[in-house]
């Protein structure tokens, strides 16, 4: 049996301060975007936000490098390389480059158990979900509540404290209530959907390719795939 470090390095204690480190270097990228393109070029500081952000992404136990970074946007490493020594790209590579990290930025909080889903507050995401899918919204509320239970009744993951970090179990319990309670109302943020399903995915694999309880690492994998099955049937 894999411990909860051995399945999220870094996870563990570490958790809070990577959701931090995540969402703040998020917001630095998205700043630095919006000040690049309307300067229409990019500074030394702009280029060691950069690098830093390429440094942290690195720390995380999901296998990105500067190098992914480099395959995403189509360039060579040694474009990359160059930003991060203190040399310079073309504005469009800088400016490609940036939106791509921006991208793996968005999808290590999704990945990563410690980046819970959280609401956008954007009221262009939230929707309605028809009539007409009554029976998918039943299947997925059926999906939530029986992972909602499972996980209620154990301590934790076979009943393991180090399978699985009581964080995370708490912040898993969060988000199904919040699932449960849009869903209750027909009413449903788009996003956020979208969001849990890709989380709850990611957590079931990994449960499942780390030994921990198979029957909880399946309905969380199901819950997830319910949930991006029936985004596409969101009318906003």
């Amino acid at each position: 049996m894999k411990s909860q470090i051995d399945l999220f390095p870094n996870w563990g204690l570490n958790g809070p301060a990577i959701t931090r480190g995540l969402d703040n270097s998020l917001r630095d990228l998205y700043v630095l975007k919006d000040r690049v393109f309307n300067d229409g070029g990019y500074g030394e500081e702009a280029a060691q936000t950069l690098s830093a952000a390429i440094d942290f992404l690195e720390t995380l136990p999901l296998g990105y490098s500067g190098r992914v970074l480099a395959a995403k946007v189509g360039v060579s490493d040694s474009v990359v390389s160059n930003i991060r020594a203190g040399g310079r790209a073309k504005l469009d590579n800088f400016l490609k480059l940036l939106g791509a990290l921006i991208s793996l930025y968005e999808e290590a909080k999704v990945r990563l158990p410690g980046g819970a889903p959280s609401f956008s507050g954007h009221a262009a995401e939230w929707g309605d979900l028809p009539s007409s899918i009554a029976s998918k919204v039943a299947k997925i509320t059926l999906d939530l509540n029986e992972l909602l239970n499972a996980l209620r009744k154990a301590n934790s993951f076979l009943i393991d404290e180090a399978a699985l970090a009581p964080e995370l179990k708490v912040q898993i319990i969060a988000v199904l209530e919040s699932l449960l309670s849009q869903l209750k109302t027909n009413k449903v943020e788009k996003g956020f959907l979208k969001k849990a399903g890709k989380w709850l995915l990611s957590i079931g694999k990994k449960a499942a390719e780390s030994e921990i309880d198979s029957g909880i690492s399946k309905l969380a994998e199901n819950a997830g795939g319910d949930l991006l099955d029936v985004i596409k049937d969101v009318v906003l």
